[in-house]
């Protein structure tokens, strides 16, 4: 019985080990500033999903993608991340690699502007652009007319149609006037100037090429979209590796308590223990020999 009541200590303390250790990678897996920035890609993409200006959607979707694109899991890369988890076999067709998908964590990788051009090179802004004329070719569409355009895009999330999104759509069209033909109408990034700062890049473009400036703002919107339906995906992935986080932070603590309380109740036991046994050893015996 003693044997056996050793062996569950053993195995108590090893169970405890290895928990210890576990705990101990999920908690510190991201540091904070890691974490900060993907806490904020997810609270932006819960704003996206109401009322939503698809043009703004795309521009918060390339700068947080790419703060985002910057953390690491315990020192390793997102974009390798990323990528080893999207290899992994039985995924959905949609969460499975594509052959965009490494340059595409790459370009984000590497900064803003490499990451708004391989953004805007995804988009297929020839369909996009037939899109917005046929929506205006029997004059300013209806607000059911301009959801069911919404409702045409196919994303692994549907796209809001809310007052916002219909609003977005008719800022698209106000400013790019799709009634008078578009003379660009492919790919922009092979057309677009290098700058630094992206906000100044549209204000160049609609002084010095207008034309080119109304097809990137139907590259942007269309960006918008497949932003607000994509990041969902992308922070749901996300929510649970801060949720494993949280909750092994939490159990870590938990378990060091526990290890702690269970070490000094064992070694109060031992000291008990060894004190009866000094006192009894110290008491007189109550009935002594006679003496000679």
């Amino acid at each position: 019985m003693r044997l056996f009541r050793r062996w569950i200590r053993r195995f108590v303390w090893f169970a405890a080990a290895v928990s210890l250790l576990v705990l101990l990678l999920g908690s510190f897996a991201l540091t904070p500033a890691d974490r900060a920035r993907l806490e904020a890609f997810t609270r932006a993409v819960d704003r996206w999903q109401i009322n939503p200006d698809f043009r703004e959607v795309q521009r918060q979707y390339v700068k947080l993608g790419v703060s985002a694109m910057q953390a690491r899991l315990y020192g390793i890369r997102a974009e390798k991340v990323v990528m080893a988890f999207r290899s992994l076999p039985g995924l959905p067709r949609y969460l499975a690699l594509s052959p965009t998908s490494a340059s595409h964590y790459r370009d984000f990788s590497e900064g803003e502007f490499s990451a708004y051009l391989h953004l805007a090179g995804e988009q297929g802004i020839a369909d996009g652009v037939a899109m917005l004329e046929n929506l205006v070719k029997n004059g300013e569409p209806t607000d059911d007319e301009i959801r069911a355009f919404l409702g045409s895009f196919k994303l692994p999330y549907s796209i809001s149609t809310d007052a916002g999104a219909v609003a977005s759509v008719r800022a698209v069209l106000s400013d790019t006037n799709p009634r008078r033909p578009f003379t660009v109408r492919g790919p922009i990034p092979a057309l677009v100037p290098r700058t630094s700062d992206l906000r100044q890049l549209d204000d160049q473009l609609r002084v010095a090429d207008p034309e080119l400036w109304r097809t990137k703002q139907v590259s942007d919107f269309l960006a918008g979209i497949w932003a607000q339906g994509y990041g969902r995906i992308y922070q749901t992935g996300i929510i649970w590796l801060l949720r494993i986080q949280r909750i092994s932070q939490v159990l870590l603590v938990l378990l060091i308590a526990g290890i702690i309380l269970f070490y000094l109740r064992h070694r109060s036991r031992a000291f008990a223990r060894r004190a009866g046994g000094d006192t009894i050893a110290s008491c007189p015996d109550p009935n002594p020999p006679p003496g000679r």
